[in-house]
């Protein structure tokens, strides 16, 4: 469900779960609510729940068929008892599947996150970037895309080693998720290029923003003692087209950076 917050998806999610119960129940109403017959009917709910909202929906749709199932009757003290296990069953299926779900949910994580950094990977981002060019596009909101290369970084290997190399590109990767906002989409593409998605940001609040990063980025690697600068390119899309094409011509556009010397920020506004 795109555009909606937390909140409001694990709402949606929990009513249409009590929607399955309340079916589950009139179905209960039509027959004889019999075990595990139509009592089972409330487990669909139950798992419905658990896997799109997570343990406390499940648990909490538990308590609703339970309310709904002695409300609908059951015939005999032998029914209630056969219900209180189906019950107890249902929340222990919900436990095993929200830690199930916990575990696929950080696995998939991991899957889109560079080891080193901790940041999002290429295919982390092009994965999150198409969401928020998908709403921008819907919108009609600007997005920009700034492409970025440390300069000089071999000599940088050289000179610090391997170790000494990574720390550059971790302390690169901090500098630049505190300089940024939630909604900014910051990832390391590979080797010593990173890349930042902008999402609402016209061309002023782009350049405002990289700039900003820039000065972040090289106050937090003086603690190096070696000149490590930043070549960036960066556009500003009135009209955003696919990610991969926005960040083939925001990476062009740092290459122009490259060849005309390096340690700069290029920004130019596409229309297109």
């Amino acid at each position: 469900m795109p555009d909606l917050g937390h909140r409001t998806r694990f709402a949606i999610y929990l009513v249409v779960a009590f929607l399955g119960v309340a079916a589950s129940a009139l179905v209960g109403m039509r027959f004889v609510s019999t075990v595990p017959g139509v009592i089972i009917l409330y487990l669909l709910p139950v798992l419905f729940a658990t896997w799109f909202a997570g343990r406390t929906a499940g648990l909490m749709t538990i308590g609703a068929s339970v309310i709904a199932w002695l409300w609908v009757g059951v015939d005999d003290l032998g029914g209630v008892v056969d219900g209180i296990v189906h019950f107890a069953l249902f929340a222990v299926v919900v436990l095993s599947i929200s830690a199930y779900r916990t575990y696929y949910l950080r696995e998939k994580e991991r899957a889109l996150t560079d080891p080193l950094t901790g940041l999002l990977d290429r295919r982390g981002f092009l994965e999150y970037a198409k969401k928020e060019v998908a709403r921008a596009n819907r919108y009609q909101r600007p997005v920009s895309v700034a492409y970025i290369d440390v300069d000089n970084f071999k000599e940088i290997n050289e000179q610090l080693g391997h170790a000494g190399g990574d720390t550059v590109l971790r302390t690169i990767a901090m500098s630049l998720q505190h300089s940024t906002r939630k909604i900014d989409v910051v990832a390391r593409l590979g080797g010593d290029e990173f890349s930042i998605l902008l999402p609402e940001s016209g061309a002023e609040g782009a350049k405002s923003a990289i700039s900003g990063l820039r000065s972040r980025v090289r106050e937090d690697l003086k603690a190096f003692n070696r000149p490590v600068t930043l070549s960036i390119g960066a556009i500003t899309f009135e009209r955003p087209g696919s990610v991969e094409e926005m960040l083939k011509r925001a990476d062009e556009t740092m290459y122009q950076v490259k060849h005309g010397g390096k340690d700069a920020m290029l920004h130019w506004i596409s229309r297109e």
